[in-house]
């Protein structure tokens, strides 16, 4: 990701800030084509709407989440 994971997984930038939202865009475009301003709204949709993380990282996480709302279903 050439540097833009520690920004995009806000380690060096701040939560939801430009900075995040440029990086993530950037990485898209590098991905998808075009450029970093095509791809700044969908970024920017993602940064307020999800947490990101590397890939896999929270797969252990997302599993208790599940094991546990099947043990204790809401009624």
């Amino acid at each position: 990701m050439n540097g833009h994971a520690n920004c995009i997984y806000e380690i060096c930038c701040p939560p939801k800030s430009a900075q995040q939202k440029r990086a993530l865009a950037e990485e898209m475009a590098k991905a998808l084509g075009g450029t970093a301003e095509d791809h700044y709204n969908a970024a920017a949709w993602v940064v307020e709407n999800f947490d990101l993380a590397p890939p896999g990282s929270l797969r252990a996480f997302k599993a208790e989440i599940a094991r546990l709302a099947r043990e204790n279903p809401t009624p």
